[in-house]
């Protein structure tokens, strides 16, 4: 419903990631520096644990997706190559992007559908 997909972004919005081997939270105001995540090859991010919850019940309740291909999507980029699957790890930065661009798309989507 329409409102499923409002709850969907504004509960992804919440989402926050973390890098993968420090355990640090990624924030949205924060800068990144040269040794922390905003980089292309900077760390992996991966979804914080505050917002593990949020992920799956945003998946599976208000989008009816599969919970471990959606939280895949929000931090890594999949591509096909020549038929080819290429994954590609996100930095924290990068997936923070990756979920606001998801947003928009939903966003987009519900209003060409209205």
């Amino acid at each position: 419903t329409i409102w499923s997909i409002v709850a969907a972004i504004l509960h992804l919005q919440n989402v926050d990631f973390e890098n993968a081997a420090a355990g640090k939270v990624s924030e949205r105001s924060r800068t990144f520096d040269s040794a922390g995540q905003g980089g292309g090859s900077n760390g992996t991010a991966r979804i914080a644990h505050s917002s593990v919850k949020t992920v799956k019940f945003v998946a599976t309740e208000l989008l009816c997706v599969d919970e471990n291909s959606f939280a895949e999507s929000l931090v890594c980029s999949i591509n096909v190559v020549r038929g080819e699957r290429v994954t590609r790890n996100l930095s924290p930065h990068k997936a923070e992007g990756q979920r606001d661009t998801l947003c928009k798309h939903l966003y987009t989507k519900l209003f060409f559908w209205i």
